[in-house]
Protein backbone atom coordinates (compact mmCIF):
# COMPACT_ATOMS: atom_id res chain seq x y z
CA UNK A 1 0.00 0.00 0.00
CA UNK A 2 1.49 3.28 -1.12
CA UNK A 3 0.56 6.38 0.87
CA UNK A 4 0.82 8.61 -2.19
CA UNK A 5 -2.21 6.84 -3.67
CA UNK A 6 -4.40 8.41 -0.98
CA UNK A 7 -2.83 11.80 -0.24
CA UNK A 8 -1.09 14.59 -2.08
CA UNK A 9 2.07 14.91 0.04
CA UNK A 10 3.29 18.15 -1.50
CA UNK A 11 -0.11 19.74 -0.80
CA UNK A 12 0.05 18.59 2.84
CA UNK A 13 3.51 20.03 3.40
CA UNK A 14 2.68 23.28 1.62
CA UNK A 15 -0.51 23.72 3.65
CA UNK A 16 1.28 23.20 6.97
CA UNK A 17 4.10 25.57 6.04
CA UNK A 18 1.73 28.23 4.66
CA UNK A 19 -0.44 28.21 7.79
CA UNK A 20 2.62 28.39 10.02
CA UNK A 21 4.13 31.29 8.05
CA UNK A 22 0.82 33.13 7.97
CA UNK A 23 0.38 32.75 11.74
CA UNK A 24 4.01 33.59 12.48
CA UNK A 25 4.39 36.70 10.36
CA UNK A 26 0.89 37.62 9.22
CA UNK A 27 -1.55 37.66 12.10
CA UNK A 28 -0.60 38.21 15.73
CA UNK A 29 -2.53 37.08 18.81
CA UNK A 30 -5.25 35.00 17.22
CA UNK A 31 -7.94 33.05 19.04
CA UNK A 32 -8.38 29.33 18.46
CA UNK A 33 -11.37 29.80 16.15
CA UNK A 34 -9.37 32.32 14.10
CA UNK A 35 -6.52 29.83 13.70
CA UNK A 36 -8.98 27.21 12.50
CA UNK A 37 -10.57 29.67 10.09
CA UNK A 38 -7.15 30.62 8.70
CA UNK A 39 -6.29 26.94 8.29
CA UNK A 40 -9.51 26.27 6.37
CA UNK A 41 -9.07 29.32 4.12
CA UNK A 42 -5.44 28.46 3.35
CA UNK A 43 -6.36 24.81 2.78
CA UNK A 44 -9.22 25.70 0.43
CA UNK A 45 -7.13 28.22 -1.48
CA UNK A 46 -4.25 25.81 -1.95
CA UNK A 47 -6.71 23.01 -2.74
CA UNK A 48 -8.22 24.98 -5.60
CA UNK A 49 -4.74 25.78 -6.93
CA UNK A 50 -3.66 22.14 -6.67
CA UNK A 51 -6.83 20.93 -8.37
CA UNK A 52 -6.33 23.17 -11.40
CA UNK A 53 -2.53 22.96 -11.61
CA UNK A 54 -1.95 19.26 -10.95
CA UNK A 55 -3.54 15.89 -11.56
CA UNK A 56 -4.93 15.64 -8.02
CA UNK A 57 -8.52 14.57 -7.49
CA UNK A 58 -10.97 16.22 -5.11
CA UNK A 59 -11.06 13.18 -2.83
CA UNK A 60 -7.27 13.11 -2.65
CA UNK A 61 -7.16 16.81 -1.75
CA UNK A 62 -9.84 16.48 0.92
CA UNK A 63 -8.00 13.55 2.49
CA UNK A 64 -4.73 15.48 2.25
CA UNK A 65 -6.26 18.49 3.98
CA UNK A 66 -7.34 16.40 6.97
CA UNK A 67 -3.93 14.73 7.08
CA UNK A 68 -2.21 18.12 7.10
CA UNK A 69 -4.49 19.42 9.88
CA UNK A 70 -3.80 16.28 11.91
CA UNK A 71 -0.08 16.55 11.30
CA UNK A 72 -0.05 20.20 12.30
CA UNK A 73 -2.13 19.76 15.45
CA UNK A 74 -0.51 16.61 16.78
CA UNK A 75 3.04 16.19 15.59
CA UNK A 76 4.24 19.70 14.73
CA UNK A 77 2.56 21.33 17.72
CA UNK A 78 4.15 18.78 20.06
CA UNK A 79 7.58 19.40 18.56
CA UNK A 80 7.15 23.18 18.83
CA UNK A 81 5.94 22.92 22.44
CA UNK A 82 8.87 20.74 23.47
CA UNK A 83 11.30 23.12 21.78
CA UNK A 84 9.55 26.11 23.45
CA UNK A 85 8.97 27.65 20.01
CA UNK A 86 5.83 29.71 19.55
CA UNK A 87 4.57 31.40 16.42
CA UNK A 88 2.69 34.09 18.37
CA UNK A 89 5.79 35.58 20.02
Amino acid sequence: MDLTNFIQLDYCITTVVAVFVFLKWGVKFTATWQKRFITVVVGLTLGVLWYFLSDATISKLITSFFVSVGFYSTILKSIMDSAKFRYDK
